[in-house]
């Protein structure tokens, strides 16, 4: 655990407050989550939209994140969204309408949890969300249904 980055993490989000974090199942985003429990976020509600693109590997991702929730006692959301469909009838690409299901997933979430804020790893590879999601970054409204997103 790198303590210098989770004490300058901990200065720009306090360790008590409750934080969405995006968890998909893969690497990226099962070791974000492990470094902030470690960090000391104890108070995360696990996000997992299974988009079911990738039949019994997208379900296994999704039970992989319900276990660990459960042994770890974090609450998690769990939901599914069948992008094929919504990307057919909105005429999208299938990346943007997982994109769009996973906004719209993640403000539901917020609503729900009051939690203004999500966490999201991501890497070189995710050039278009994290562009979008850095933009957001930079935008703060009042209102309890607004999403910081870090990542």
């Amino acid at each position: 655990m790198d303590a210098e980055l989770a004490t300058r993490i901990g200065e720009s989000y306090p360790f008590g407050e409750s934080y969405l974090i995006g968890v998909s199942g893969g690497r990226d985003s099962m070791a974000l989550w492990h470094f902030l429990r470690e960090a000391g976020f104890r108070y995360l509600v696990v996000c997992h939209l299974n988009h079911q693109l990738r039949g019994a590997e997208s379900d296994g991702d999704a039970e992989l994140v319900r276990e660990t929730a459960a042994a770890w006692e974090c609450e998690a959301e769990m939901g599914t969204a069948d992008v094929r469909s919504v990307a057919e009838a909105r005429r999208l690409s299938i990346e943007t309408a997982a994109r769009s299901a996973r906004h719209e997933f993640f403000a539901e979430a917020a609503r729900k949890h009051h939690c203004p804020r999500v966490f999201l790893a991501h890497h070189a590879d995710d050039q278009v969300e994290t562009a979008l999601i850095n933009l957001l970054s930079l935008i703060h409204i009042s209102e309890p249904t607004r999403l910081d997103l870090a990542s």
